[in-house]
C-alpha cells in the first residue's frame, strides 16, 4: 500500500517517491495513461457486469426455493386434509355446451371402435356355435 508521500509504478508495481515523474525501476511514466485508463474502467465495467448477473442468479435461485418451500406447504397441507371437495364450477354456458359438444364428437370413434369389435366377437360365437350344431 503506498503512503501518501509515494506513488506506484501503473507498469510494474514498485514504491517510487511522489517527486518522481517517471519509475526508478522500468522507468515507464509514473501518470495513468489513458490506455490504462480504459483498461481499468473496462475491468471494472465487467466486473460490475459479473456482480450484477451473480446477484440476478442469486434472486432467482432464492425465488425458486420460495416458490419450491411454498409447493412443499401446500401437498402437506393437501395431504393432512385428505379429501378434495370441489364446492362449486363456474363456467360460462356457451363454453359449457362447446365442451359438451367436442366431447361427443370425440366419442364417435370410440363408439365405431367398440362396435366393429362387438360385431366381430359376435360373428366368431356365430362361427363357433354353429360348428357345434
Amino acid at each position: 500500500m503506498t503512503s501518501p508521500e509515494t506513488k506506484t509504478c501503473p507498469n510494474c508495481g514498485h514504491i517510487n517517491s511522489t517527486k518522481n515523474t517517471i519509475c526508478t525501476r522500468c522507468e515507464s511514466s509514473l501518470e495513468k495513461s489513458a490506455t490504462m485508463l480504459k483498461k481499468e474502467a473496462s475491468a471494472e465495467k465487467k466486473e460490475r457486469k459479473q456482480k450484477d448477473r451473480y446477484n440476478r442468479y442469486q434472486a432467482q435461485e432464492q425465488q425458486r426455493e420460495q416458490y419450491q418451500d411454498k409447493q412443499k406447504t401446500n401437498r402437506r397441507e393437501l395431504a393432512q386434509e385428505g379429501e378434495v371437495t370441489i364446492k362449486g364450477v363456474d363456467i360460462p354456458f356457451m363454453d359449457l355446451v362447446i365442451l359438451l359438444v367436442k366431447l361427443s364428437i370425440a366419442s364417435i370413434p370410440a363408439a365405431i371402435i367398440v362396435a366393429v369389435i362387438g360385431f366381430v366377437v359376435m360373428g366368431a360365437l356365430g362361427r363357433f356355435a354353429s360348428l357345434l350344431s
